[in-house]
């Protein structure tokens, strides 16, 4: 079975993935495998600059960023670089210097649901004011901009799935940390990119 994002995406959002990444941009917007719907993988990584290790500071945890991964090793997220937000990315589209790769333990169905809401997603902006907000504690709820800690969690929460409990958090404020604490994420792999299958 194939998924096929394009039924999701936005013909705005379509028309600016081939303008950045031309015919690149194709197989990332399907990705299938043997079993039917690929697994949700979320992948948390730290890189150089000053986001993420910003938010690494802040938050006292080794990443600084997370994004779904594909099945055909792109990523789709929101990030500031590359075009800011929410958008697939080919996997080397900035230099990573550790990854934590984490499956979303869900049924099929729920699985299908998140894959939809993340890729009805793409095109949404940076936010950020959220990066702002976040490293001077201060709530900032923008729903028309997504962080990305804030894209992982709304196409869970829009699919049906909390990845946990926010308890003193509201989605609008969940870190990269706080995303990998749901008892719903398995790790598979932490470690180099280079070494990731």
């Amino acid at each position: 079975m194939i998924l096929d994002a394009t039924e999701f995406v936005s013909r705005e959002a379509l028309d600016v993935m081939v303008r950045r990444w031309g015919c690149r941009a194709f197989p990332a917007l399907r990705h299938n495998t043997a079993c039917g719907v690929p697994p949700v993988r979320v992948q948390f990584s730290a890189s150089p600059g000053v986001v993420s290790p910003g938010i690494q500071f802040f938050t006292h945890w080794r990443y600084g960023h997370c994004e779904f991964r594909l099945s055909n090793g792109w990523t789709l997220g929101a990030h500031v670089v590359k075009g800011s937000g929410v958008w697939p990315r080919p996997w080397d589209y900035q230099p990573v210097s550790r990854i934590l790769v984490c499956d979303l333990d869900a049924p099929p169905e729920v699985v299908e649901a998140v894959w939809r809401e993340a890729w009805r997603l793409v095109g949404t902006p940076y936010d950020f004011k959220w990066f702002l907000g976040f490293c001077v504690n201060r709530d900032w709820n923008d729903d028309s901009k997504l962080g990305c800690s804030e894209d992982v969690v709304t196409a869970c929460i829009n699919a049906g799935l909390e990845l946990h409990d926010y308890g003193r958090h509201q989605p609008n404020k969940i870190t990269p940390a706080d995303v990998s604490l749901s008892s719903h994420l398995r790790t598979i792999y932490e470690g180099p990119p280079e070494g990731y299958p």
